[in-house]
């Protein structure tokens, strides 16, 4: 599959006509990796966006105590939208957990795409919005998942005295 066709079946191209999605090629960058290949760590600075075309990564909060994976994603999937959007740390580490083959798009490359071609930054950031708003039903479904199990465990007596000795 091109790397037209890799764009054209993911939601952040929804609503793009045929030179758009051309275009947002055009701007993007072609790579692969090995396994294990780190794309980034927590709080590290990231301005590219990524979409996978080939292969798989993990995502994952990397702590003192346990790393808790977040998500393994493939290929059609992004990842790096947060940090790519507000230039800000990331909240994730993300490696390669297979060879991965990508498409690669600095902010930068956006940045004048946009300047080139203004109505696709509504189209785009909409579909920002909505692959954000999904990811947050997600997690919010996993923390009603937590909040459920601590009920079941705080019901039971014994749980609730050791707990409460901390």
């Amino acid at each position: 599959m091109d790397d037209y066709e890799n764009l054209r079946a993911i939601q952040l191209v929804a609503g793009f006509d045929d030179d758009e999605i051309a275009a947002f090629v055009d701007a993007c960058v072609r790579r692969s990796v090995p396994a294990d290949h780190v794309f980034f760590s927590m709080g590290t600075l990231n301005s590219s966006l990524f979409v996978i075309c080939a292969g798989a990564v993990k995502i994952e909060r990397l702590g003192t105590a346990d790393d808790i994976p977040l998500a393994t994603l493939g290929p059609g999937q992004t990842f790096g939208e947060m940090s790519f959007m507000d230039g800000s740390r990331t909240t994730a580490a993300v490696t390669a957990t297979e060879p991965t083959e990508f498409l690669e798009i600095s902010r930068e490359s956006v940045d004048r795409l946009l300047d080139e071609k203004p109505g696709l930054a509504v189209k785009l950031w909409r579909n920002f919005a909505l692959d954000l708003k999904q990811r947050l039903t997600q997690t919010n479904e996993i923390i009603d998942q937590y909040i459920d199990i601590n009920q079941v465990l705080l019901e039971d007596r014994s749980l609730r005295e050791y707990y409460s000795r901390l």
